[in-house]
């Protein structure tokens, strides 16, 4: 009875299991430095839109003519 797989067999089989490896590190990777990438584009427009915001000259005094309705 014969068990396993020849010398060249079992050569294919641990490239083909090295190269999937390689290939699920280099997938994860990208998707760190496309996270990375967004992360830091956030951190760069936050202040982009609060220098943005317009303040306002004082504070809003309200309307002394307030009227109320009864309908």
């Amino acid at each position: 009875m014969n068990h396993g797989s020849t010398y060249f067999e079992a050569n294919k089989k641990a490239l083909g299991a090295l190269e999937a490896t390689i290939a699920r590190q280099s997938f994860l990777m990208s998707y760190m430095n496309a996270f990375f990438l967004i992360a830091l584009l956030n951190t760069i427009c936050i202040p982009l839109v609060i220098m943005t915001i317009k303040r306002s000259k004082g504070i809003a005094k309200p309307s002394a003519n307030i009227t109320i309705s009864d309908h």
